[in-house]
């Protein structure tokens, strides 16, 4: 009995010339689970706290490693400060991130760019102008997900699929201790696998 097949089924078979371009692209590539990230969640390492010179209480951990945020509540522009976040990278590397969420300059929702496997302090230090009650911070988690090592350039990252669906364009992050992924734009839920097939040395 003679096999057919339909011409969308042929359509999606590569041809030689494509297979070797796959091939080569892919040489060398690893596939990795990257978690089940919750949505960027503002204040689910540090819950509303006074801005004030203290080390603040953790309330919980990042659901998987991945970067940090800081919000400051500050409605006249008051309040001028230091916050410094210390804790672990994926490699189990030390890492601190610093922050000025102050009214006065740096503005009062800021990104960090380091990868939190671990949270260990978040301290606040030359605090000053903050009114009880009003001058409030709170720490959370952002949408970069961390990759297990440093990614040399945003090339090697070469498919990105969230909960199954490729995401087309997602956001690459380089460098020692920064390296992620924000593919955010499929809508994290933490059910949600986020897999991808990176190229630790890229090829043309």
């Amino acid at each position: 009995m003679e096999n057919t097949l339909s011409d969308a089924v042929k359509a999606r078979i590569p041809s030689e010339e494509e297979d070797e371009f796959i091939q080569k692209s892919l040489a060398g590539a690893v596939s990795l689970f990257m978690g089940l990230p919750v949505l960027a969640d503002a204040d689910r390492i540090v819950t509303t706290i006074l801005f004030s010179n203290a080390t603040k209480t953790i309330a919980a951990q990042p659901d998987c490693p991945r970067n940090v945020t800081a919000t400051l509540t500050d409605a006249d522009d008051s309040v001028v400060g230091l916050l410094t976040i210390t804790g672990k990278d994926m490699m189990g590397r030390t890492i601190v991130e610093t922050m000025a969420p102050d009214g006065e300059g740096a503005g009062k929702t800021l990104t960090g760019t380091k990868i939190f496997a671990k949270i260990d302090s978040v301290v606040v230090s030359g605090a000053s102008g903050a009114e009880a009650d009003v001058d409030m911070l709170v720490v959370g988690v952002g949408n970069v997900i961390g990759v297990p090592y440093d990614v040399p350039d945003v090339d090697a990252v070469r498919h990105v699929y969230l909960g199954g669906a490729r995401i087309a364009t997602p956001t690459v992050a380089i460098g020692v201790s920064t390296s992620g992924i924000d593919a955010s734009g499929g809508t994290y839920n933490g059910s949600k696998v986020l897999h991808a097939i990176i190229q630790p040395t890229a090829r043309v």
